[in-house]
């Protein structure tokens, strides 16, 4: 089995699941599958990423860049795909941080 290209961590924890994070863990994965990236991005459930950060929820982060989204809804999802795993460019408007 060849490496992921890029992984997407969802935070599923329960500040971030009262938040919708499941619905945004299911589109980041419809996504995915859709835009024929299987094997090559994979996208995980995780729990609390970070104390003290939940209250930016949902939090997503994608490696291998360390590259933190906050207040991820379904509706940024394709963005976040397009951009920054098809495009390379950071999504700068739902940026937490980069590490």
């Amino acid at each position: 089995m060849e490496p992921y290209d890029y992984h997407v961590f969802v935070c599923t924890c329960l500040t971030c699941s009262k938040k919708d994070a499941d619905s945004v863990l299911r589109a980041f994965r419809q996504k995915v599958e859709k835009r024929g990236l299987l094997g090559k991005v994979k996208v995980a459930r995780t729990g609390c990423l970070s104390k003290g950060e939940c209250k930016y929820g949902p939090l997503v982060v994608i490696y291998p860049q360390g590259v933190w989204y906050r207040f991820v809804t379904i509706n940024c999802v394709e963005e976040i795909v397009e951009k920054h795993i098809v495009g390379g460019q950071l999504v700068s408007e739902l940026l937490h941080f980069k590490r």
